[in-house]
C-alpha cells in the first residue's frame, strides 16, 4: 500500500512540476515584444531563452495564442491564402515558400485565420528543429452543424513531435477565436479529447488506436473548451442529434460526472436555466429532460453557469 501511495505522490509531484515549468515559460514569454517581424527573429529569441523542445514549443504556442488576433475579415472574404502553383517537380518547394511568406505576413500583421496560426507554428518550429505538421480537417463549433456531414475542410491545427511522440496543438482555438478567452486547453491536448471537436482529413492524425468515422464525428454534440474541466464525460455512444416528441424525455448518458458541481440546462429561447439531475444506471449517469416544445430547438448544458455542451433537438411529429 505504501508503495502505491509513494508512486501516486511522485506522479502528482511530476504533474505539478510540469505545470510549474509552463508557468515559468509563460512568465518569460510575457516579457517578449508584442510583435516580431519574422519567424526567424521569433525563433531566435525562443532558442536563446529555452533549451528543451517542449519549452520551446510551449513558448511559441503561448506567444502566438496571446499576440495573434483571429482575423474575422480574412475568414469571411473567400480569398485563398496562396496563389495557384503549377504541378511540377518544384511544386513542394514553391508551396513551402508561399507558406513561409504567408506565416511572416500574419506575424507582422498580428492577425491570422487558422491557416496562418498553423503555418506560423510549423515553420517557426522547423527553424527550431522540432518536427511539426499542419493538420487539415473539420472543426464542429456550431450546433447547426450537428448531423450535417461536410466534405470540405474548414480548419487547420498542428501535430508536433516531442520525445518521439506526436502530440496535438490548436493555437487558433487557444487564442480565443469564436469568442472564447485565450486559454491553454488545446496545448498538447489528448487525442481522445480533441477528436470531440476536430476531425483530421487523414485519419492517421486522429492519433487514436481506433479512429472514428466522419459520420460519427458530425453526429456528436458541440463541445466547448470548458467541457474538459466540467467534470462531465459523455458516454461514447451519446449522439448530438436527438429526435423527440413533445412531452417525451430526452435521455443524456454520461460515464462520469462531478457530484460537487452544479449542472444546469436550457433550451433555445428560454429565459432561465433548470437544474440537471442524474440517476445512476449501472456504470453510467443518466439525465432525463422533458421536451415541451413543438418546434426544433437547441439544448445547452452548463457547468457552474458556463456553457459546456450543445445538442440539436428535432421535434418529431
Amino acid at each position: 500500500m505504501k508503495k502505491y501511495l509513494l508512486l501516486f505522490i511522485l506522479s502528482l509531484s511530476f504533474q505539478l512540476l510540469i505545470a510549474q515549468d509552463y508557468n515559468l515559460v509563460d512568465d518569460k514569454v510575457n516579457q517578449y515584444p508584442k510583435q516580431f517581424h519574422s519567424i526567424e527573429s521569433l525563433a531566435k529569441r525562443i532558442s536563446s531563452d529555452f533549451t528543451t523542445n517542449i519549452d520551446k514549443t510551449r513558448a511559441l504556442f503561448y506567444w502566438v495564442s496571446n499576440n495573434i488576433t483571429y482575423d474575422d475579415h480574412d475568414a469571411n472574404d473567400g480569398k485563398g491564402a496562396y496563389k495557384r502553383i503549377k504541378l511540377d517537380k518544384n511544386y513542394k518547394t514553391k508551396l513551402t515558400e508561399q507558406q513561409i511568406k504567408y506565416a511572416n505576413k500574419c506575424l507582422r500583421k498580428q492577425m491570422a485565420v487558422c491557416e496562418g496560426y498553423s503555418q506560423i507554428m510549423k515553420h517557426t518550429l522547423d527553424i527550431l528543429d522540432i518536427e511539426c505538421e499542419v493538420i487539415s480537417g473539420y472543426a464542429k463549433k456550431n450546433v447547426r452543424e450537428i448531423g450535417r456531414v461536410r466534405n470540405t475542410s474548414n480548419h487547420a491545427w498542428n501535430a508536433v513531435k516531442l520525445n518521439n511522440k506526436w502530440q496535438l496543438i490548436d493555437a487558433t482555438w487557444s487564442a480565443g477565436e469564436y469568442n472564447y478567452p485565450a486559454n491553454s486547453t488545446y496545448f498538447l491536448i489528448q487525442p481522445e479529447q480533441l477528436i470531440l471537436s476536430h476531425l483530421p482529413k487523414d485519419s492517421k492524425w486522429q492519433l487514436l488506436d481506433k479512429p472514428i468515422t466522419k459520420s460519427k464525428f458530425f453526429f456528436r454534440p458541440v463541445i466547448f473548451y470548458t467541457y474538459y474541466t466540467s467534470g462531465l464525460k459523455l458516454s461514447k455512444d451519446q449522439i448530438g442529434l436527438i429526435k423527440v416528441k413533445t412531452g417525451e424525455k430526452i435521455k443524456l448518458v454520461f460515464s462520469k460526472i462531478e457530484k460537487t458541481t452544479s449542472y444546469r440546462y436550457e433550451f433555445k429561447n428560454q429565459t432561465h436555466t433548470s437544474p440537471l439531475k442524474f440517476k445512476k444506471e449501472k456504470d453510467n449517469y443518466v439525465a432525463e429532460i422533458v421536451f415541451n416544445d413543438t418546434r426544433n430547438s437547441e439544448l445547452t448544458l452548463y457547468s457552474n453557469n458556463t456553457g459546456v455542451l450543445e445538442f440539436k433537438i428535432l421535434a418529431a411529429k
